[in-house]
This record gives C-alpha cells, structure tokens and sequence, in this order.
C-alpha cells in the first residue's frame, strides 16, 4: 500500500530559510515575542533604575504602589 505521507527530510525546504530576509523576519519576530513575554520584568528592571538614577521621595511612591499591589 503507498503511503503519501512526506518523510521528515523531504518536507524541511532548505531554500525557504537560507535567505536573509527570511532569517532577519524570524528574529525580530522571536525578539518581538521575547520581549512582550517578559514585558512585567523589563518595566520594573526600568522603574528599579530609574529610583536608583532619581532618588528621592517622588521616586519612591510608584515603586511603593506597586509592591503593594502586587502583595494584595
């Protein structure tokens, strides 16, 4: 009986990867996803610079609201 199922090695298609197009779309789309994943810890590492760099007592209310937020 024959089978029409592709093997593993016949459906990977070489020519469609190897451009730089190709390549370039794949890791911006891959920065893209990395970096909305981790989104919530990218704005705190900026919130957590921006006290360090501006100290002061302003500085400190959205840090304390946050944390706050987040133990409730």
């Amino acid at each position: 009986m024959a089978s029409f199922a592709l093997k593993p090695w016949e459906r990977f298609n070489p020519d469609t990867y190897m451009s730089w197009k190709a390549l370039f779309k794949y890791y911006c789309v891959v920065i893209y996803k990395l970096t909305s994943s981790n989104l919530q810890t990218l704005c705190f590492l900026f919130m957590i610079l921006a006290v360090m760099m501006n100290g002061g007592a302003l500085y400190m209310v959205y840090p304390a609201l946050v944390f706050g937020v987040a133990l409730v």
